[in-house]
Formats: C-alpha cells, structure tokens, sequence
C-alpha cells in the first residue's frame, strides 16, 4: 500500500510498515532533528514540515498512519484531552481524511497509535 505518515517522528512506524512491504509516500514531521533522520532513512520521501499547512494527501493514498502528539492525554501529561493544543493537531488527520473523502477519494486504511489515558481521578 501507498502510505502517509503524519507526525512522524524519527519514522519507527514507518520503518515497520516499509518492512512489511509498503511504501511511505509522504512524512509530515516538524521537528528539525526527526527531520534529518528521516531524509536518511527514507531518501526520497516527500517531506512536509508542517500539518497545518498540508493541504490535501496524495491522490494515491491508500493507507494514512499517525502517532500524533500525546502531551495533553497521557498519564504524564497535562490532561486536556484532546482540546489541548498538542493532541488537538489530531483534529488535522481529520481534516485531511475528510478533504480526500470530498474529493472522491477516501483512504481505505487509517491506523492510528497513541498512549492509553487513564480515567481522572
């Protein structure tokens, strides 16, 4: 499958999915260090630095992965759910899924990966 990978990180999901037989067609990272190691492990790739910026996935998309940022749901963290301004960028994944949809072309494939949260206390 063509696959998006959005909040990249340093690609370890991505690395686990090309092994598998996929391929990354686009990274979206916005983080300068994560960014140098995936232009080497995935020379090539498109990367966009910016999901806020990212208009619309590739029409090939078949596949769309994202480990979006956990700081306001995990058990460390601030506890804001998913109206924190971290988590909420989860909101873009979306958007995106949705423009493609509206443009007749939907993703068939979304894996999504977070940490578990814990009820409030």
């Amino acid at each position: 499958m063509k696959v998006v990978s959005l909040f990249s990180g340093c690609g370890g999901l991505d690395y686990g999915l090309h092994q598998a037989g996929h391929e990354i067609i686009l990274q979206c990272e916005n983080d300068p260090g994560a960014q140098q190691v995936l232009k080497t492990a995935f020379p090539g790739t498109l990367l966009a630095p910016d999901i806020v910026a990212l208009s619309s996935l590739p029409p090939e998309t078949e596949m769309l992965a994202a480990g979006f940022p956990c700081i306001d749901v995990s058990r460390a963290g601030l506890r804001r759910g998913l109206d924190g301004p971290s988590t909420g960028l989860v909101r873009h994944v979306f958007r995106l899924l949705e423009r493609a949809a509206a443009d007749h072309r939907p993703v068939p494939w979304v894996l999504l990966e977070n940490v578990r949260g814990r009820p409030y206390a």
